[in-house]
């Protein structure tokens, strides 16, 4: 994703400037305004692909506004040192629009964690607005699932499932009939070379492949914009 670029090593702050990756979107503005939703889904995770339905190149998808978070200081305990507050999201404001990819490159530490948290409903600013694709995402963060693809720092859910039956399930909790999901997740696991591993848990597997084929369950099933925190992490 797109923001500023770090302030002090700690804090995202102020307009942002575009960098190419490591993040990337796709997004898409449906012809009348606010984008449908789909049928709800049990899952957090979801992918993206260029929908048919898009608009001018260019259409705002994701608008930011004055996003501030801020973790309160921590007293210390016997053993463990006290930690002063910190303003990890300042004042953020961007815009991505369809089509773009975005790099959000910072230090250690310096919010960009956050920032991806609060994009994708999972953590709510102190202040400020996220709007996808029209709806208010910080109101309504249930949303975010169902219009977003998003693939975390730790993705642990799919751990216990074998790499064809981790993509396979994700395809079918945002919706795809099951001749589809199947389709999908052989078609995604060929193209990044993990069919020969398709039958082993992700458990099983090292860091780089466990990676790769979370990253597989992420492009499974449709949704406009995409959101990967640190997605090349032990590849």
């Amino acid at each position: 994703m797109r923001s500023g670029p770090a302030s002090g090593g700690r804090s995202m702050r102020g307009r942002p400037r575009s960098t190419p990756p490591p993040g990337s979107e796709t997004a898409h503005t449906p012809p009348q305004g606010r984008a449908k939703l789909p049928d709800p889904v049990v899952s957090s995770f979801v992918s993206t692909r260029a929908a048919p339905a898009l608009r001018h190149r260019g259409d705002v998808v994701c608008a930011v506004r004055g996003l501030t978070k801020t973790y309160p200081a921590v007293r210390g305990r016997r053993g463990t040192p006290a930690t002063p507050e910190v303003r990890a999201t300042d004042d953020v404001r961007l815009d991505i629009r369809r089509g773009e990819i975005f790099g959000l490159l910072g230090p250690n530490g310096a919010g960009k964690t956050t920032l991806v948290r609060q994009l994708t409903g999972l953590m709510r600013p102190d202040r400020g607005s996220v709007e996808i694709l029209g709806h208010d995402i910080v109101r309504h963060p249930d949303r975010a699932s169902r219009i977003l693809a998003y693939l975390g720092q730790e993705s642990t859910a799919l751990d216990e499932l074998t790499v064809s039956l981790a993509a396979e399930t994700t395809g079918r909790l945002r919706g795809l009939e099951a001749r589809k999901a199947r389709a999908e997740r052989d078609a995604v696991l060929d193209e990044l070379g993990l069919t020969p591993i398709a039958g082993r848990p992700l458990k099983k597997l090292s860091g780089g492949q466990r990676r790769l084929a979370c990253f597989a369950s992420a492009l499974v099933g449709e949704r406009p914009l995409l959101v990967l925190d640190e997605p090349t992490t032990a590849m």
